[in-house]
Order: structure tokens, then C-alpha cells, then sequence
């Protein structure tokens, strides 16, 4: 049977250097969340779409907001 700990490893590491990317623009995400917070309070819409898994995640996205 195949050791999945080197495989499993990498993986996490992958997304912990997604995550410290990430990080490293909070101030254009915060400001987004604003700018998607006035939207809604002025009464506007936010609309998500998307193809396949897309589509899922934009549904996603739409019921969390």
C-alpha cells in the first residue's frame, strides 16, 4: 500500500501558501466586503454566476450572503 503522509503533506502545504498569499491582500478584501455591505444597504444587488462546480460555488456564495 502507498505512504499518502508525503502526498497529503504537500497538499497542506500548498494551501498554507495559498492562505499566506491570501493574507497579504485583507485590506482589498475588507474593502469589498464594504463596498458589498453598501450595495445591499442602497438596495442593489449582488448577482454571482458561473459554469459547473462555478455555478455550485456561486450558489454557495449567494445563500451565505
Amino acid at each position: 500500500m502507498t505512504d499518502l503522509n508525503p502526498i497529503i503533506a504537500d497538499r497542506f502545504t500548498e494551501h498554507l501558501e495559498v492562505f499566506g498569499k491570501t493574507m497579504e491582500h485583507m485590506d482589498t478584501i475588507q474593502e469589498i466586503g464594504y463596498r458589498c455591505k453598501a450595495a445591499l444597504e442602497n438596495g442593489n444587488k449582488i448577482l454571482f454566476c458561473g459554469n459547473g462546480g462555478s455555478a455550485a460555488d456561486s450558489q454557495h456564495l449567494a445563500a451565505e450572503l
